[in-house]
């Protein structure tokens, strides 16, 4: 018996943050075709998205609430992926989206006990990142100015974010002269407590926070980056 292989038209991410748009990033490089819609409940993100990303609807509503996804009419043609930053709201979303007939659901969840339970609303495919602690990282014997990493479930890429030194190398120019290869996004850089989403003429400076998205083969040159030697 053959199984009908299901034809995606719409990717709807619900929630606006750092991963999402990593994953645009990642989309548009693989040329995606499909249409895209990201509905995000908080009106300021809204409107920094809607500066900063193209080729998407921004939808400014509450994913968790049914009747904002009834009247995006949500169906089997969608792909449906839950972002918002919390395990609960993810699986309200998700479930509701399940609910209106999507069969193809990824929703991230920061605990791995409550796979199970997207398992049973029917989520087809989780992200679970894994805060790892200063200490954990240094016994990876990573440099001692990355603060954090999350490791991605696939375990094909990291969210790292980073604290350069006054001779990091990324201090030395801007993005674009940097010649950063393209496993490498910088997500976002935090300055003077404003949260700054970087462009090629972007320079970073000693001790802003930086949020980086990195493939584990592009690892070394982003340690080269930081480092202070």
């Amino acid at each position: 018996i053959k199984t009908k292989t299901p034809v995606f038209k719409r990717i709807i991410i619900a929630g606006g943050g750092l991963i999402t748009r990593y994953l645009l990033r990642l989309l548009r490089q693989k040329k995606n075709s499909l249409e895209i819609k990201i509905i995000e409940p908080q009106n300021e993100l809204c409107k920094t998205l809607a500066g900063e990303v193209e080729g998407c609807s921004i939808i400014c509503a509450d994913p968790t609430k049914r009747d904002v996804l009834e009247e995006e009419n949500l169906g089997a043609g969608d792909i449906f992926i839950s972002l918002l930053g919390s395990e609960n709201l993810n699986l309200v979303a998700s479930l509701l989206a399940r609910k209106l007939g999507v069969e193809e659901i990824i929703c991230e969840l920061g605990r791995e006990d409550y796979i199970p339970l997207g398992d049973t609303i029917g989520v087809t495919a989780t992200i679970t990142p894994r805060l790892l602690t200063t200490n954990t990282v240094l016994k990876l014997v990573r440099k001692s100015n990355i603060l954090n990493i999350n490791l991605l479930q696939s375990g094909d890429a990291e969210i790292i974010e980073l604290l350069p030194e006054e001779n990091s190398l990324v201090t030395k120019g801007n993005l674009r002269d940097l010649n950063i290869s393209p496993g490498i996004v910088i997500g976002a850089v935090i300055h003077d407590d404003k949260i700054i989403v970087p462009r090629g003429d972007t320079i970073i400076n000693p001790y802003d926070h930086v949020i980086i998205f990195a493939l584990k083969s592009a690892i070394p040159e982003v340690e080269k980056l930081f480092d202070t030697k």
